[in-house]
């Protein structure tokens, strides 16, 4: 049911502040996978990718909206650095998985995770301030619930 719910609230938000919400949902599923049950660890990894790609899809969108000019260019960017990282960072994980196995790389990605969602909540508020509204405290409660009780 709380699943459900939450879906359903996610949907009802602009793709802005539903972003936030989906960064903490992958947060969640890549903490899923340390679960000892299998089928936990599985729903993890599903949940994970499911809500990686809408964040990425997400992110995506916005870059073409947030561009005033030069959109193409902006998308380009956007992807350049998307597929850098991915390979710089996908390259490090063997560092991390070499020195403590796959709790290491959770650490790892959960640190990438939480960048993004800093990052994520401060192009949000700066895009609220630039239209002159108010960054909703609910968003944080949101948050804050999501990552307690899912």
């Amino acid at each position: 049911m709380f699943i459900l719910r939450t879906i359903l609230n996610l949907i009802t938000f602009s793709p802005n502040h539903s972003l936030p919400r989906y960064i903490v949902l992958v947060l969640s599923g890549t903490h899923l996978t340390l679960a000892v049950p299998l089928v936990f660890v599985i729903a993890g990894i599903a949940l994970f990718t499911f809500v990686f790609f809408a964040n990425h899809s997400i992110a995506s969108s916005l870059v073409g909206k947030r561009a005033a000019s030069h959109k193409a260019q902006a998308s380009s960017l956007y992807l350049f650095f998307y597929y850098t990282g991915s390979s710089i960072f996908g390259s490090l994980g063997g560092f991390f998985w070499s020195g403590s196995g796959w709790k290491g790389v959770v650490a790892m990605v959960s640190v990438m995770i939480l960048v993004t969602l800093v990052l994520a909540i401060s192009v949000i508020r700066e895009n609220d301030v630039a239209a002159n509204t108010k960054w909703c405290p609910c968003s944080a409660v949101f948050l804050l619930h999501t990552f307690l009780y899912l």
